[in-house]
């Protein structure tokens, strides 16, 4: 997924500004066309997002979880508050 401008706005709408929505969206093959269309639009966000949430196979998010900590503990040897 690019991270140009153009596409943050629609982005955001999509995962609600969830992070690990914006994971799966990012991540996950093929789960932006897997969407359920009962989960389209502004209204079904909250549902929207846990969907895609659910999404992440818990190895790969375990995975995340674990470079998200090394990351903060590199930047937290190095006086870097994110």
């Amino acid at each position: 997924m690019p991270h140009w401008p153009v596409f943050q706005s629609w982005l955001h709408d999509l995962t609600g500004g969830d992070n690990w929505a914006r994971f799966a969206v990012e991540n996950v093959k093929g789960v932006i066309h897997a969407i359920p269309k009962e989960l389209n639009g502004k209204d079904k966000t909250v549902e929207r997002v846990q969907w895609l949430i659910e999404q992440i196979p818990p190895e790969m998010r375990a995975h995340e979880e674990r470079l998200q900590a090394e990351q903060a503990a590199m930047f937290e040897n190095l006086g870097i508050t994110p």
